[in-house]
């Protein structure tokens, strides 16, 4: 599946993208014929492909271990088969075990399993069987499954969210877990150790060397990946020990984002027609924000009823 040559940004309709022919030992397992992912690089802003280059590299591992996860049998079909024991296990008042993990603790834990199967008298239903007793070996879950998993999880809380929203939730994400694989290539999460947790920390020390990238980008990678993998640890009880824990670079200082010359926002934003263009929402929007320094956020969700002209004001005392 190693492709001799690095893999190459392709324009298409304006955009630089990833475009590989899918292996003939894949053929059965996706039926597209080539991949056109795209790397939502405008080719006018990055014209010779330099940025380019780095996203479509990533996605080119990405894509190598979605392929290796597809000939390993990752498959939703085990998933289903797992979750379903699970949920029957729980309406037997049972904390769903594996064979392996039964075998390993006490032995009456086994005997009362059964003896619940008896005394319901579904010891011939297999259903039951492997819900009490572990029939059904925890689905492995691949760095390249990651971020899916844990917006799965964390599904309740992203409801609100919009398209935009959900897709810059996602990207940071996405690129810690893209980085992950580059060092240590993909993975079962539970065979993630220490040693990788560190080689992906040392990675990012010589980044940011080399490189000369700022501290916090490092930060948010490994906290990413850490929170990702505790919440999916919780949910499946996988048991995955906290290799991530305590890795963060020190060092990073926080940086006010700088403000506006009152000069500026006089002459450019509050001139005669600055705005035209905008209409009568975005234009509010402007000068609300100009007027008050309040966020973009805060300003576009605020409410009628939370506009109190005649309210006195605290910081007024």
């Amino acid at each position: 599946m190693a492709r001799k040559d690095p893999p190459k940004a392709h324009k298409r309709d304006g955009t630089w993208y990833l475009v590989r022919r899918v292996p003939k030992e894949f053929a059965e397992l996706d039926r597209r014929v080539l991949v056109r992912i795209s790397t939502d690089i405008p080719i006018v802003n990055d014209p010779r492909g330099i940025r380019a280059k780095e996203v479509v590299q990533r996605l080119h591992v990405e894509l190598d271990a979605y392929w290796g996860g597809l000939r390993d049998g990752q498959s939703g079909e085990a998933r289903l088969r797992f979750e379903a024991a699970q949920q029957r296990a729980k309406a037997l008042r049972l904390v769903y075990q594996t064979n392996a993990e039964l075998a390993e603790g006490a032995r009456d834990d086994i005997v009362d399993r059964i003896r619940l199967l008896l005394d319901r008298n579904v010891i011939e239903d297999e259903r039951e069987v492997a819900a009490a007793l572990g029939g059904e070996e925890r689905p492995a879950i691949r760095l390249t499954g990651l971020v899916a998993e844990f917006e799965k999880i964390e599904a309740q809380s992203l409801n609100a969210m919009s398209p935009n929203q959900l897709r810059k939730w996602r990207n940071p994400k996405k690129r810690a877990v893209g980085n992950l694989i580059e060092v240590v290539g993909d993975m079962n999460i539970a065979a993630l150790t220490r040693s990788h947790a560190i080689q992906f920390r040392e990675w990012w020390q010589k980044r940011i060397r080399v490189e000369s990238l700022d501290i916090g980008t490092a930060n948010k990678d490994i906290g990413h990946v850490s929170k990702m993998l505790t919440t999916v640890d919780m949910a499946h009880q996988l048991n995955l020990p906290p290799v991530f824990k305590k890795l963060r670079l020190s060092g990073q200082v926080a940086v006010q984002r700088a403000a506006f010359e009152a000069a500026f926002v006089q002459d450019k934003i509050l001139a005669d027609r600055a705005l035209a263009e905008l209409n009568e929402e975005a234009r509010h929007l402007v000068l609300l924000i100009a007027d008050t320094g309040m966020r973009l956020s805060e300003a576009a969700n605020l409410l009628p009823h939370r506009i109190l002209l005649d309210a006195r004001c605290h910081m007024c005392r």
